[in-house]
Formats: C-alpha cells, sequence, structure tokens
C-alpha cells in the first residue's frame, strides 16, 4: 500500500524529488525480507514531509518571483513541482499526505505485531554487544590494554589487575600536559626503581625537545596530527559503508536463505501486457491521433521510436527468461536496478516531452503504462526476495495440472506463431544438455503427447461415462454442433461481410472532386474542386440532380439523356451502354464551374517555353492530361483516389494553344476558345480495394463536348491577371437542362457509382473491407480450412502414441529427464533419452509401459 502510494504521487507530480521514493522502494525496500527495518520507514517519513515543505515553499517562490513561462524552461520544474495552480497544489499534498497514512498504519500493524521494535532495535543492540565482545577478544589476543589517566582508571582496584607472574602485559598510561602526551610503558616484572629512573629520564629527554622545538613545528605537528584523524575517520566510513552495502547485496543474492518462488508467469504476462498496451497507444501518446498501429501497419509508415521500443520490450521479456533460466540473483538484482532506474528516467522525459505538447490523453495513456510497469518492479521484487525455484522451472507453468481448461490454455499457447520456438531456442540454447536442438524438438514433442493424453484420460474420468454407453448429448453439442456452425461461419463469413446484409456497409460516397487540366508534364492550367454541401437526407433539395447526392442511375438517364420511358428500358440502357454499372446501385453527380478557380500565373521564360514545346512537337505527340481526384468516406489508409485520362492533340489544337500561351490577352475573347470532341469519360466508378476508375461506355454520345480557352479578369485589367475556361456540352439534351451560369456556363461533370464500405469507425474493420472478397478467401478461409484438414487427416499414424491406456509411468519416465538435467547429470541425461527412443521404436515396449497395471502411481 505505501509503495502504491508513492506511484500515485510520482504520476499526480513527476519530479526528481518524488521519484527518488519509488526508486528506493523498487531499488532498496521492496527487496527487503520480510520487510524494511524502522530506519527506512523513519527516513522516508521525515523525506516525506521535508519535500511537502519544498513543495509548498516552492509554489511561494513561483507564485511571486516567478511566472509560468521561466518555471517550465528552468530547473524547479524538475527538482519541484510544476508552475501549478492552487487545486493541483492540493491534489500535490494530497498524495504525500496518502504516503504518510500509508506509513502510519503500517507502523502501527507492526507495533501491534511486536515487530517495530524486536526486529531493528533489539538486533542492533545484540550486534553492539557482539561488536563490543569482538573487539575485547581482539585485545586480549594482542595482549594490550588501554587505560585512561582519569579517575575511573586510578581508581581500579589490584585485585582486577593480578596476573601471573611469568604473563607480561603492557599498560599503555596516555597523560596529557599542556602540549605533550605522556607515553610510558609499564612491566610487572620490572623493579619500581628502574621505573623511577626510567621516568625521570624520559621527562629530561621531552623538557629537552620542548626546548629545541619552535612553535612554528609545534602547528605544524598539531596539523598533521589533525589530518591524520580526519583521514583515518573517513578511512572508517568508507570502510564501514562498503561493508555494509557488500553485507545488505550479499544478504539479497545469498540463495541458501531463499525459500524459492515461481513468479515468471506474472513477471512475462505483465510484460506481454505492457507491450500490447504500448502498441496500441503510441499514437496517441506521440500526439498522432489519426494514426493508430494499424493504420500505420497497413500504411507501411511506422515510427523508428515505435520500432525500438517495442524490441526493447520484447528484448526485456527475453532476458527475464535466460536468467530464470539460470536461476541467478545476482543478474536478476543487477537488471532489476537497471530497469527500475531507466524507466524513472524514461518516464520523466516522456511526461516532459509530451505535457509540453499539450496532449492530455497520451499523458494519461503514459501513466498507466508505467503503473503496469510498476507493477512489474514489485512482482520483481518479490522475485529477488523469495528467490528463485530449485526444482521445476525446465518444464513449462501451464503443464503443472491435468485440468482439461490448463489444456486448453496449453494447446492455445503453443498455437500462436513463434512463441514456443522462441521458447525453446532459449532454452536450449542457456541449459546445459547433452541433446542437440532436434533432438530437443523431440523430447519436446513427446512430453506434449504424453502431457495431453493425460489431460484427455482425467477429463474422461470427471465425465464419468460407463462401458458401452453412448456419448452424451452436451458433449455433442459442445464439441460437434458448435464446432459445426463455426466452420460454417468461416465458409460464409466473407460472403455475409461483403454483401448488402451486413448492416455496417453504407455507400462509400465521395464527398468532393477536383480536377486538373495540364499540357504534358508541365504545370496546370485549369483546376476546380467542388465538395457536397447540405444534407442529402432532405427531401427538399430540389431537382437539381447534380449537387453531389446519391440517386438511382435510371432517374439520371430519364432526365438528361433518354426520352420518358418505362424503368425496364431505362435499365437495359443501362445495362447496354454502361458496361461497369450496377443498375441497383446508386450515382452520384456533380458539376463543377467552367473558370478555374485559381488564376494562370506563370513566369515569361516558362509560359514562352511552354509555347515552343507546342510549336516544335507538331509531328510528336503532346497529350491534354485530365487529372480527377475524389475524397470518399474510406477506406481510413486510402480516402483519396486519382483517375488521370489523356487527350491527344491535333496539330491544330497544339497550335491554337501555344498562341492562347503566347499571347494570351490577344486570344482571350470567347470566339477564340479550342474545341474538343469528348475529351474526357465523365462516367466513373469508386471501389474501396481499386479506388477510382472509368467506366466502359458503348455509346459515344453520352459523351461530353467542351470548349477551353484562357479569359482577362476584366475587374483587374491593370494587373494582367489570367485564368482559364474550360465550358463543357453534351449532343443530347444534357445541355438544354442545365441554366449556365453567368460567368460562362457550367464546367466539367461527372456521374460516379461507389461501391459498399463498412461504416464502423474501427480502423481494423475498415481495413478488412478494404480486402475484398477473394483476398479474404485465399489468405483466411482456405489457410483455416488447411488447418482443419491438418488436425482431421493422419490420424491412424498417430494411434501408437497418443491412444495410449496409462500414460504416468512414461510421464513420469520423462519428468526424470528433466530433473537430471536441473541437477546437471548429463551422463544421466543422455542414457534415459537414448532408452525413451529406444521404447518409441518398439510398440511392444510401449505397450509395456503404457499397460495399467504396470503403473507405479
Amino acid at each position: 500500500m505505501c509503495y502504491l502510494a508513492m506511484v500515485i504521487n510520482l504520476i499526480v507530480s513527476p519530479t526528481i524529488i518524488n521519484a527518488l521514493f519509488t526508486v528506493v522502494a523498487f531499488g532498496f525496500a521492496g527487496m527487503q525480507y520480510p520487510y524494511p527495518n524502522k530506519r527506512y520507514w523513519e527516513i522516508t517519513l521525515f523525506c516525506c514531509m521535508f519535500a511537502l515543505s519544498l513543495q509548498y515553499i516552492l509554489h511561494i517562490v513561483q507564485k511571486t518571483w516567478y511566472s509560468a513561462s521561466v518555471i517550465e524552461n528552468s530547473l524547479l520544474r524538475w527538482i519541484g513541482s510544476s508552475y501549478q495552480e492552487n487545486n493541483n497544489l492540493f491534489g500535490v499534498i494530497c498524495t504525500y499526505l496518502l504516503i504518510m497514512l500509508c506509513m502510519f498504519h503500517h507502523r502501527d500493524v507492526l507495533k501491534r505485531r511486536g515487530d517495530w521494535v524486536n526486529w531493528d532495535e533489539n538486533l542492533e543492540a545484540e550486534l553492539k554487544r557482539a561488536e563490543k565482545k569482538r573487539r575485547r577478544e581482539e585485545l586480549m589476543a594482542n595482549g594490550l590494554m588501554h587505560l585512561h589517566n582519569d579517575e575511573e582508571d586510578t581508581d581500579l582496584s589490584t585485585e582486577e589487575h593480578q596476573v601471573e607472574p611469568n604473563t607480561k602485559i603492557s599498560h599503555q598510561l596516555r597523560r596529557r600536559s599542556n602540549s605533550n602526551r605522556l607515553s610510558i610503558t609499564i612491566s610487572n616484572n620490572d623493579d619500581p626503581s628502574l621505573i623511577n629512573n626510567k621516568q625521570r629520564r624520559i621527562s629530561m629527554q621531552q623538557q629537552m625537545t620542548m626546548i629545541e622545538t619552535s612553535p612554528d613545528d609545534h602547528s605544524k605537528k598539531r596539523r598533521r596530527r589533525n589530518n591524520n584523524i580526519l583521514v583515518d575517520a573517513w578511512k572508517r566510513l568508507w570502510t564501514n559503508t562498503k561493508h555494509m552495502v557488500v553485507n545488505y547485496f550479499q544478504g539479497l543474492v545469498n540463495e541458501e536463505t531463499k525459500l524459492g518462488r515461481d513468479l515468471f508467469v506474472v513477471t512475462v504476462v505483465t510484460d506481454i501486457f505492457g507491450f500490447l498496451f504500448f502498441f496500441f497507444s503510441f499514437s496517441y501518446m506521440s500526439g498522432r491521433h489519426n494514426d493508430g498501429a494499424i493504420t500505420s501497419i497497413t500504411s507501411n509508415q511506422l515510427s523508428g521510436y515505435f520500432v525500438m521500443v517495442l524490441f526493447l520490450f520484447f528484448l526485456e521479456i527475453c532476458v527475464e527468461r535466460v536468467i530464470y533460466l539460470k536461476s541467478s540473483l545476482k543478474s536478476k538484482l543487477t537488471f532489476h536496478l537497471a530497469v527500475v532506474i531507466a524507466y524513472h528516467v524514461v518516464y520523466l522525459v516522456m511526461y516532459d516531452y509530451i505535457s509540453k505538447m499539450q496532449n492530455k490523453l497520451g499523458v494519461v495513456l503514459l501513466n498507466v503504462l508505467f503503473m503496469i510497469k510498476s507493477f512489474y518492479m514489485w512482482v520483481s521484487c518479490l522475485q529477488i526476495k523469495s528467490g528463485y525455484p530449485t526444482m521445476g522451472i525446465y518444464t513449462s507453468f501451464f503443464v503443472k495440472s491435468y485440468f482439461w481448461v490448463f489444456n486448453i490454455v496449453y494447446l492455445i499457447w503453443r498455437a500462436i506463431p513463434f512463441v514456443f520456438e522462441l521458447k525453446t531456442l532459449l532454452d536450449w540454447t542457456f541449459i546445459k544438455t547433452t541433446l542437440n536442438f532436434y533432438e530437443w524438438l523431440k523430447m519436446e514433442d513427446i512430453y506434449s503427447t504424453l502431457y495431453t493424453r493425460k489431460c484427455d484420460l482425467e477429463y474422461k474420468k470427471i465425465l464419468g461415462r460407463s462401458f458401452g454407453k453412448g456419448q452424451f448429448y452436451t458433449t455433442k453439442l459442445g464439441s460437434g454442433f458448435l464446432l459445426f456452425v463455426l466452420i460454417c461461419f468461416v465458409i460464409f463469413f466473407p460472403l455475409l461481410f461483403y454483401s448488402t446484409a451486413n448492416p455496417t456497409f453504407i455507400m462509400n460516397s465521395v464527398t468532393s472532386v477536383k480536377i486538373e487540366i495540364e499540357i504534358g508534364g508541365f504545370r496546370n492550367i485549369y483546376q476546380n474542386q467542388l465538395s457536397v454541401q447540405g444534407d442529402c437526407d432532405d427531401k427538399d433539395r430540389g431537382d437539381n440532380i447534380f449537387d453531389g447526392c446519391a440517386r438511382n442511375v435510371e432517374s439520371i438517364l430519364n432526365k438528361y439523356y433518354v426520352e420518358k420511358a418505362s424503368s425496364e428500358v431505362l435499365k437495359k440502357h443501362v445495362r447496354d451502354d454502361f458496361v461497369d454499372y450496377d443498375s441497383d446501385a446508386k450515382v452520384q453527380a456533380f458539376v463543377l464551374s467552367s473558370y478555374s478557380e485559381v488564376y494562370w500565373t506563370i513566369s515569361t521564360p516558362s509560359r514562352l517555353l511552354l509555347s515552343d514545346v507546342l510549336e516544335r512537337n507538331m509531328s510528336n505527340g503532346l497529350d491534354l492530361r485530365f487529372v480527377t481526384q475524389v475524397t470518399r468516406l474510406g477506406p481510413a489508409n486510402n480516402k483519396v483516389s486519382s483517375l488521370v485520362q489523356a487527350h491527344r492533340l491535333s496539330d491544330h489544337q497544339r497550335q491554337m494553344l501555344s498562341n492562347m500561351i503566347k499571347y494570351p490577352e490577344k486570344f482571350s475573347d470567347p470566339s477564340f476558345d479550342l474545341m474538343f470532341s469528348s475529351p474526357y469519360n465523365p462516367f466513373m466508378i469508386n471501389k474501396a480495394q481499386d479506388g477510382l476508375s472509368s467506366v466502359g461506355v458503348t455509346n459515344s454520345n453520352y459523351y461530353p463536348n467542351c470548349t477551353l480557352g484562357v479569359r482577362q479578369d476584366g475587374t483587374f485589367k491593370s494587373n494582367n491577371l489570367l485564368y482559364w475556361n474550360f465550358n463543357c456540352s453534351n449532343t443530347m439534351p444534357l445541355s438544354q437542362s442545365l441554366d449556365g451560369d453567368k460567368i460562362g456556363g457550367f464546367g466539367p461533370f461527372f456521374f460516379i457509382q461507389s461501391g459498399l464500405i463498412s461504416a464502423d469507425s474501427n480502423v481494423l474493420i475498415s481495413t478488412v473491407s478494404s480486402f475484398g472478397i477473394i483476398t479474404l478467401y485465399t489468405s483466411f478461409v482456405l489457410t483455416v480450412g488447411r488447418f482443419v484438414r491438418i488436425y482431421a487427416s493422419g490420424l491412424v499414424s498417430a494411434i501408437h502414441y497418443e491412444d495410449l491406456d496409462n500414460v504416468d509411468l512414461l510421464l513420469s519416465y520423462t519428468m526424470d529427464i528433466y530433473m537430471a538435467r536441473e541437477a546437471e547429470d548429463l551422463e544421466l541425461e543422455e542414457i534415459m533419452f537414448v532408452h525413451l527412443l529406444r521404447i518409441y521404436r518398439d510398440t511392444s515396449l510401449i505397450q509395456i509401459w503404457t499397460n495399467t497395471n504396470k503403473s507405479t502411481l
């Protein structure tokens, strides 16, 4: 609970000070057995109160002297909180109070259990007594005792210091004077008169030394003595600290004191969950909301940082597997400390980067990802605290029970592409074994077959079907009928998905049309665009069909192309005259303005070059290109589609265009417009997977007749502004049905029929809808059918190895091979594997080993 409060505090206020709490929690406290000592909680409580006071002081400083821009570009936002309002400061204070409340509750629990004092203070007292005893023994071993010249030393009775006459114990008496220290060595066997002579001689030598020594020498000696004291103090501090750190880490990695606990599956599942969460949330964290993971993959555009982080997450899972196989607490501790520091540094940097972009959703997703990784770090602490198990690490977690649910999970796990293969490669690479990789795979396959058979036998015991009785109806419904329904669904799913029966499918309507006219590969001379305006569901939108709303193709033909006719005649016209049109589908009609939306701006050298190219290419082909671009509802990764149509220019048309380009003011009159017969095909079809394409039209009378000319803006003649005009009409009554505008009639028109697309905003469904029926059948249905055929065929050859009466003895034998491998008895492993192969080569031996009477379990 305390660690969770620290993580919440870091998420609310991501600063270096708050990160230190979680770093110490996951890098030190979480690995202590059974829990951190009293001193850690006292120091953490003091630091929490200090950080709370510091946050309040920094907030006052920010409010008083600094602005928000100054704080955001200074060091204060890293060591304290960023510029916050009062309500945010209240949230920061609440998180600190939450940490303190959790620690108080933890302290009360430990006090009620009697662990708050006993586990720390009594242990410390015992350590002090043991240290004093050790020092006393060392002094006695060296034959020295230190006596000080004070009242306590002079009051010592002679009985306490009596020794045997043959033993010599030296007593060093330290007497302090104003500037000297007198050291006298007294031997118990010396005569007192000799002791007095020695004292007088030493005193005389000291007096002569004091006379000959200058005051400067005394100060130098004093400074040297003080420096030596400081050096010795630092050396003692360094030695004690080093011993404390070394002892701490040695206690963590001491496997003899660990009970062993298998948390590998929880660790890997957490890593995989973090991997998937990052995979789907990176686009939102990076600020690219419209580019989801699936959209980026389908568009073949992935961020380099995205791929690198995914690879690092995958590498983390692989490293965890290798450390688990080696059961090395030293490697786990080193890797754990590196991961803790790296995650906190990356979190602080990424939080700063995302918050600067004002991406609130990205900040929330980053906090969720950090919570997932915090749970992973906590599980790693528990693994280091309890140690790795000594047995059973070479077998899979899912085969530790013979219940049928575990069997299904195990089969699903083995069916995931590359997971079983990667795990097997890592195991074979880092486990000591005498088998080569192919033999290792044989061993794994044998164990998998035996385990599956054991689960089947246990499931039959649960069902309790008697001999000669029929299968239960529940079994038939659960296995037979549901499987039949599932296969039928797989077969008919693509047909239903792409049919009108799909409720998520709507017409892939065109929302805008844009046309550009180019001469060869030069810059466009005409450009116009039209978007659908208004609500197409409005019944009062008028009789003008050129509003971009979808209508039946018969109504368009009946109004503008064919004389009044019945519905059957109109449908026959659609079938005969338009090859690719569906008579039941709807068509959108668009008509654009004849004038170009942009002025024709071109430099004089480029204009003369274009005119010269038109004149010099009289004998060569030069095309007038019509580039039609539509924007549609989908698919999400291909909403814009284009179609290019070319019209070959005649010699006369090239000459006229050259004159218009060279002398635009002279040829700006409509009488000089250039005539084109059927320059482009206005009938198009919009398919989700194929894009925009033209429709085959058997009757050329449906094609438009157009004129192209240059115009000079009469409003701004002094500025010499020019634009091009493209006017179209039709040989059928289309021109009589449209009212031309005052600027120059109507421009190019289009009839576009669109296919269906999924209305679901899900990128995955939209992407699948763009594949097509044939692609979906070949990539999905046939693949599923292939797996079903593999499962249902070749069963006769597997009878000898799968339909065994009792697999307990063989299963125990294979487990013994794993145990020999774990004990690193490689010779026994190879012998047992060779015997296992001999058993499987002889069917009579298999019958003996799987006989019910031969079971030893």
